[in-house]
């Protein structure tokens, strides 16, 4: 099989976003579509580095591996409508991609590529950070924190420190304004969502929408030890709703969170964030690739 492609498309690797799947990709390409461009970067700072001499050769970009390496591009793509990013998921958790309805096909990723279609979502700015699917405060931004410690990765890896937290963390003060509404005290994490899920299909943001210019802040107040495995099955399920542990605020305006809790994420990549976290809404602002799930956003 020898695929025929446009030289208009940059595919590029994050080896270290599952091992194992990032070969099979490049053997895969380099057997099936010699044609098409590709790069592996050894780091972060390399892919930067690419992103910025490659911008404006292509107009395709297939980025192929998870939430993280989606987020550290976003600069690049904001308010570039001539741009149209692709992903082919290789993380842990693979958020964003599982609600654009990317999948491993490369050949039916492919597909799509020829149709050109794409779809303006949106993204949220979090000081200096950008975030198009899940970002957090406190629980969630821990567990990045003690993720990206780790040297190996991957789902079972995720859950395990999931796990080991909860008989470790603590809550923490905060102050949140949205909406004209002021929420103080205490939280168990708080998070700021673009789309419905942080990965593997876990729903924290059920209403959700990539593009309809709102954010949706979720707040968690402490619970019971035993509503844990009813949080859970809810958060699976897709099935969170406002409840005495639970507020959730849609907003197009500016909010505001004041905490001194340091550990946060962005598309779950570990940041640290404390003092004023200010949250602001920057709508369809980047073009993802259409795929059959999202023919209808």
């Amino acid at each position: 099989m020898n695929i025929q492609i446009y030289n208009d498309i940059l595919l590029i690797i994050n080896p270290n976003s599952g091992h194992k799947n990032a070969n099979s990709l490049i053997q895969f390409v380099k057997k099936n579509v010699p044609d098409l461009d590709f790069f592996i970067p050894e780091n972060g700072d390399e892919a930067t580095i690419l992103l910025e001499d490659k911008i404006e050769r292509y107009s395709v970009f297939i980025l192929a591996g998870g939430d993280g390496t989606i987020n550290r591009a976003l600069p690049f793509f904001l308010g570039r409508k001539d741009k149209i990013l692709c992903i082919f998921p290789l993380g842990s958790g693979n958020g964003f991609a599982r609600e654009m309805g990317f999948t491993t096909d490369f050949v039916q990723l492919l597909s799509h590529i020829q149709k050109r279609e794409s779809l303006s979502v949106d993204v949220v700015k979090i000081n200096d950070h950008y975030s198009i699917n899940v970002a957090g405060i406190g629980l969630d931004g821990y567990i990045a924190h003690l993720f990206s410690r780790e040297k190996t990765r991957g789902l079972m890896k995720y859950v395990f420190l999931t796990l080991k937290s909860l008989f470790s963390y603590r809550p923490f003060t905060s102050t949140v304004q949205v909406n004209g509404h002021l929420y103080q005290g205490s939280f168990l994490g708080i998070s700021i969502a673009n789309n419905r899920q942080f990965g593997n299909n876990a729903y924290i943001a059920p209403e959700a929408i990539p593009n309809d210019g709102l954010f949706d802040i979720i707040m968690i107040r402490p619970f019971p030890f035993y509503y844990y495995p009813i949080f859970f099955y809810k958060l699976f399920a897709g099935t969170l709703t406002p409840n005495k542990y639970l507020i959730i605020q849609q907003s197009n305006n500016q909010a505001e969170i004041k905490t001194n809790y340091q550990f946060a994420h962005v598309d779950g990549e570990s940041v640290i964030c404390k003092g004023n976290v200010l949250i602001e809404m920057i709508p369809q602002t980047v073009q993802i690739l259409k795929t059959k799930k999202t023919e209808l956003l």
